[in-house]
This record gives structure tokens, sequence and C-alpha cells, in this order.
């Protein structure tokens, strides 16, 4: 089993060296005004050139084990704010 974190969209151990320090972030929040919590998954320097629909695919599966209902809601499909920094 694994001792460090995964990329989202590969099995590619990362840690806080250079070497294997993510190139990006995937954040997941759940579909309320103000979330409390959420959950932040790496992302590898070789997946971060991956299109956005791929990576949420691979999220999408990577999770599903855990959070079988899990879906990706397209922002514009939301009230009120959306998007946050």
């Amino acid at each position: 089993m694994p001792q460090r974190p995964l990329c989202i969209g590969c099995d590619a151990e990362l840690d806080a060296t250079a070497a294997r320090f993510p190139a990006g972030f995937f954040l997941i929040l759940p579909h309320r005004a103000n979330p409390r919590m959420g959950m932040v998954c790496p992302i590898c320097p070789r997946c971060s050139h991956k299109a956005d629909e791929e990576i949420f695919a691979g999220a999408v599966v990577a999770l599903g084990g855990i959070w079988p209902e899990l879906r990706r809601i397209d922002p514009a499909a939301l009230s009120g704010d959306v998007g946050q920094a």
C-alpha cells in the first residue's frame, strides 16, 4: 500500500520533494452554500497536461469506490455565486 498521496489521474506517488511535487491540485467540495469540508487531491506533472474532462473522468473513477454517487455538477447549473478562489 502506498505511503504517499497518489495522483488523482494515475498511480504516481507524490510528496514535497522537487522530483515528486504535485503540478496541480483537484479540489472537491460539496454542493452547498458554505462547505465546511472538502478534499484536495494532487495531480502529477504528467497528468497536469491532460484536458480537464479527462482529469474529471479519472477523478470519478478513482473516487467512485469510496463515493459511489460522486458526479460532476456543471457550474452553469448552480444558482447564486458560482466559483470560489
